[in-house]
């Protein structure tokens, strides 16, 4: 499960809650982190910009209020699904239709051309594919746990109530 923190800002009245969450790097956690570009890049971007907030609409089974402090997650195998839909289907579709196209012995320039249409025709295909309500629903983060502030003290404890 790929978890964040994040504050709730609003309640819809279908029982969603609107939470904030800041964008962490990943850099610096694994060990190549002293050759690797991307921390590099991290750094100059964080020094000309300060956190990016996120707004996520999220499911829960608990009564949040407004100001709550949770912790929201998705599923790895949703994540690595999505990722993959997004980024294999449209480059396995151009390829098969350019293969194709080339077997039956088409020109190079019509099979480049109807290759960058069967691109953005699997863009299409995509989009139809993620607005299907049960795909969107698997999408969709959860809240998982709620942190509760102890009084008078700036720890917190997790309940799941």
């Amino acid at each position: 499960m790929v978890e964040e923190h994040g504050i709730v800002t609003a309640i819809d009245n279908d029982g969603r809650a609107w939470v904030e969450t800041n964008r962490q790097s990943v850099c610096g956690q694994c060990s190549a982190n002293k050759g690797c570009g991307h921390q590099l890049l991290n750094k100059l971007q964080s020094s000309r910009q300060a956190a990016i907030v996120a707004s996520v609409k999220v499911r829960s089974q608990y009564s949040l209020q407004v100001g709550d402090t949770v912790v929201i997650g998705i599923p790895e195998n949703t994540l690595v699904k999505g990722s993959l839909l997004v980024y294999l289907l449209p480059l396995v579709f151009m390829l098969f239709i350019c293969w194709l196209l080339k077997w039956q012995g088409y020109q190079e320039q019509v099979t480049i051309l109807l290759g960058f249409v069967s691109l953005f025709s699997s863009f299409y295909l995509l989009r139809n594919i993620i607005n299907k309500s049960s795909f969107q629903q698997s999408l969709e983060p959860c809240v998982l746990k709620v942190l509760v502030p102890i009084q008078n003290t700036e720890t917190t404890i997790v309940t799941s109530l």
